[in-house]
């Protein structure tokens, strides 16, 4: 996905949104569930940059979130055992008389049984900038997914989906938004159009007609928004029928899951709808459920319509919905994304007043169960592709503390990964749980902690890599096995959580973390200013072919070259084999490149799969050459400089036999050090076998290499198109910090 697309518009654990325009700015609210603080709100003026300002429920005093343990459902036909996790369920945000309202459910889960229990309630602001909410007001409804509509005489009625399930009813009565009192009957209005669970239930008034637009089928595969109207708010209901008027059932497209939405009208009276998704990979989708943007149309009379949800929505016409320049797709004020597990207790949790440093006292209750307070803070993953850092500094502590302290992955108390410093038996600890698929493995390395050690969470849609660098000094990164994404995807509601933890057997020990950082491709928000970014990673399609067949000439001579001069060389090295066997097949000018190479018994072992040094030597040959369409004379010239790390995560072993893809590209390049990250996969990408960061540093290359005794046709183009050789592209400076 590239950066620049608008879609998904809330990325991470974003779902159930709901939408209300005021005053030029709409305000999106999403679910919760078991995090607190709970029912995030964000404020855009455009629709496609949005920034976190509040969440509705941000004092434990508002409701408890104990009791929201995530309940392992009976295994589906597949075998997909669903997890439904309790706590705050698709809330919806409505505005009335200088008055923000929400309404929510929150779900009880505890363990006399494993059927459900709501409590239903409003809170309400009269400054959303402020983020100051009321108390929960609760009111009486059995049921999830209440919606507020108020009526043209400002009464105000709560439309949800009343149990039992699956087979849902939708409901309705008028209520007093100040008292939670009841003032009319509650009435079913609709049973939906057949499907599963209908819920998430909107009324809108529009040409005479209430419209009744729920969602149906599941929050899943079936998933489908449905709608009927009525000349009365009471009903009766008919249902349209040309209904679901959006699924993405029995589609390919990339999001799926597609429903629950919330319609709403713009300044220039432009129809769109937000929904939840899911980016689907296969039978990953790693992410869970996020918010999603897609345009609408409603006629004067007629029924509303909403348009598959693609990465980038189109307006009628075909034209695209783009993103101004110089914004950025989400943002936070400061501290305002921090999330804790359940009730968590708060105080265990300190900040440095520039929220750098965070202080952990260690709960004696570990993730792994959800009665008891865990001391955890943690951010969304709000990126496919990044990686998480923090740096903990090691304690003082008795020796009967029995602590362990680290960085983890989390989603619930049966799904989690992390990587932590074992003080009672001084080792560094690698442990994956997801008892939904009975997975759990511990591996475990012998470490002499120094005064700090650095610890990393590496993501990407298909993989999950673990690491950490021991000391003060800037040392390699040691890395334990990887794993696939699928082994913490599943049938969810909620999605991953990324922040540190502490846990003892003693009170008051105390662990300090600096710096934890949720990252995007490694760049953190202190780069030098002679740092060049590199931009828009999205396909290499996206230049002309007149440019990506001049990158791939650049990238070409770099082999070319390598060939003149190793054909001089008294004995042949092993990355001759390498550039001897590796075939360009594509490249851009932003510094990409693709490579193939067939992985021979020269590159394996005695298993009959590819050598770990050996994929070493090959990443080494084949990241380096993407700087090609980078460089200039003095700049990155030939092969690019010297190693400085190279780190490799090795995901699945490479059969000897095997033809792969080496895909490179290079993230951050400036006058003295680069960075390239690459990936080795099957031809066609459904496999990753292993990935690898490529950290350099530039030095001046050898002047005979460059002579004219090793010319390539490059040098020649060059020549001939009046530039001296290697010149082909020169990235933009960014300018201030990033």
């Amino acid at each position: 996905m590239s950066s620049a697309d608008i879609n998904p518009i809330i990325p991470g654990f974003a779902p159930d949104p709901s939408v209300v325009l005021v005053d030029g700015t709409f305000f999106l609210v999403n679910s919760s569930f078991h995090m607190f603080p709970g029912l995030p709100i964000y404020a855009s003026k455009d629709l496609t940059s949005w920034k976190h300002i509040g969440n509705a429920i941000n004092r434990q005093s508002q409701l408890k979130l104990t009791v929201s343990r995530t309940i392992l459902c009976p295994p589906h036909e597949n075998g997909d055992v669903m997890l439904s996790t309790g706590g705050l369920y698709a809330p919806t945000i409505r505005y009335q008389n200088g008055t923000f309202y929400i309404v929510c459910t929150n779900v009880i889960h505890d363990d006399s049984s494993d059927d459900s229990k709501t409590e239903n309630f409003v809170v309400s602001s009269s400054n959303i900038w402020s983020n100051e909410w009321s108390d929960a007001i609760y009111f009486d409804f059995d049921g999830i997914d209440p919606s507020i509509f108020f009526d043209d005489n400002g009464r105000a009625y709560i439309q949800g989906s009343a149990g039992p399930g699956p087979m849902t009813k939708i409901h309705l009565f008028e209520i007093d938004l100040k008292t939670g009192k009841k003032l009319s009957e509650e009435k079913k209005i609709w049973d939906g159009t057949g499907g599963i669970y209908p819920e998430g239930p909107h009324i809108y008034k529009k040409d005479g007609f209430f419209y009744l637009v729920i969602s149906e089928g599941g929050t899943h595969d079936d998933h489908m928004i449905t709608v009927a109207r009525s000349k009365d708010i009471w009903g009766p209901y008919e249902q349209f029928e040309k209904n679901p008027i959006l699924t993405a059932r029995g589609t390919d497209e990339y999001i799926q899951y597609t429903g629950h939405s919330d319609m709403f009208q713009d300044q220039q009276g432009q129809w769109w709808g937000v929904c939840l998704g899911v980016r689907k990979d296969e039978s990953r989708f790693i992410m869970g459920r996020e918010t999603f943007l897609t345009t609408g149309s409603w006629p004067a009379g007629e029924w509303p319509s909403l348009d598959l949800v693609k990465r980038n929505p189109k307006f009628p016409g075909g034209k695209e919905l783009v993103r101004a320049d110089g914004t950025l797709p989400l943002t936070a004020d400061p501290m305002m994304d921090y999330l804790y597990i359940r009730d968590a207790v708060l105080g265990d949790h300190q900040f440095s007043n520039d929220g750098k440093t965070v202080t952990l006292t260690a709960s004696r209750a570990d993730m792994s169960q959800w009665e008891k307070p865990v001391t955890f803070v943690g951010k969304r993953q709000r990126l496919l592709k990044g990686n998480a850092t923090v740096t903990m500094h090691k304690p003082t502590i008795s020796s009967d503390a029995h602590l362990k302290a680290g960085i983890a992955y989390y989603k619930d108390e049966h799904r989690y990964m992390k990587l932590f410093y074992d003080f009672s038996t001084s080792e560094m600890v690698f442990e994956v749980v997801n008892n939904a698929k009975k997975i759990s493995r511990t591996v475990r390395h012998d470490v002499q902690l120094g005064s700090v050690v650095a610890l990393r969470i590496e993501y990407t849609e298909r993989s999950l890599q673990l690491s950490y660098r021991n000391g003060e000094n800037s040392g390699p990164w040691v890395s334990f096995d990887g794993l696939d994404t699928l082994e913490m995807t599943g049938p969810d509601f909620v999605g991953p959580v990324i922040g540190v933890f502490a846990i003892a057997t003693t009170q008051n020990t105390h662990v300090q973390f600096d710096d934890l950082e949720v990252l995007f491709n490694g760049l953190s928000g202190k780069v030098s200013r002679r740092v060049y970014i590199i931009k828009n990673r999205g396909a290499m399609a996206a230049v002309s072919e007149a440019e990506r067949a001049k990158a791939i000439m650049s990238i070409q001579s770099v082999f070319d070259r390598f060939h003149l001069i190793s054909a001089d060389a008294p004995v042949k090295f092993f990355d001759d084999q390498v550039m001897r066997d590796a075939k360009v097949v594509d490249g851009s000018p932003d510094g990409k490149a693709s490579f193939e190479i067939r992985i021979t018994p020269y590159y394996g072992n005695i298993n009959g799969v590819l050598h770990g040094g050996a994929a070493g030597v090959i990443f080494d040959m084949l990241t380096s050459p993407a700087l090609a369409p980078l460089s200039r004379p003095g700049f990155w010239d030939f092969l690019g400089g010297v190693t400085r790390v190279l780190n490799v995560s090795f995901l699945r072993g490479v059969p000897i036999g095997t033809v792969v893809r080496v895909n490179s590209k290079v993230m951050q390049v400036g006058r003295t050090m680069a960075m390239i990250q690459s990936e080795m996969t099957s031809l066609d990408g459904k496999i990753i076998y292993c990935t690898a960061e490529h950290h350099k540093v530039s030095v001046a290359t050898p002047a005979h290499h460059l002579s004219e005794k090793y010319e390539v046709e490059w040098d020649r183009v060059m020549k001939a198109e009046g530039k001296k050789p290697n010149g082909l592209w020169t990235p933009k400076k960014v300018k201030g910090k990033l």
